[in-house]
């Protein structure tokens, strides 16, 4: 299985380069079959994806809309006391027991902003910023 596939294809490939070493695997197991995941590839991924992996005439392809009725999206701009807001938030009853993510803009505010809600609001949370 190759879960975030998307990182296959060139524009992923920047992030992640080992992901580029997974199209040996038909050549080397072709009777192995072969699971690919991701939630974010356009259709030219998608056939990048198929044709790095030299799978494109020999696979199903799965395929739904991006709209994930099931997720929440909130922008709010930043400023004065955004952290406490979000600690606020994540405090409300409609989000008790629920995981999510809060995306920041650089390695060091997700490292702030995790730090700050576990000290003050006692949240379980963790920092990954990729770049």
């Amino acid at each position: 299985m190759i879960d975030e596939c998307h990182c296959i294809s060139y524009w992923g490939h920047t992030i992640m380069k080992e992901f580029m070493r997974f199209n040996v695997l038909k050549l080397r197991f072709p009777d192995v079959p072969l699971l690919c995941l991701t939630a974010t590839a356009t259709i030219r991924v998608k056939k990048e994806i198929l044709s790095l992996l030299r799978i494109e005439d020999s696979c199903l392809v799965f395929q739904n809309s991006f709209n994930r009725p099931n997720l929440f999206f909130e922008v709010r701009a930043k400023g004065a006391g955004i952290d406490d807001d979000i600690g606020n938030l994540l405090q409300e009853k409609r989000f008790a027991g629920k995981s999510g993510i809060i995306y920041c803009q650089s390695r060091k505010d997700c490292e702030k902003l995790a730090a700050f809600l576990i000290t003050n609001y006692k949240i379980s949370c963790a920092f990954y910023h990729a770049a």
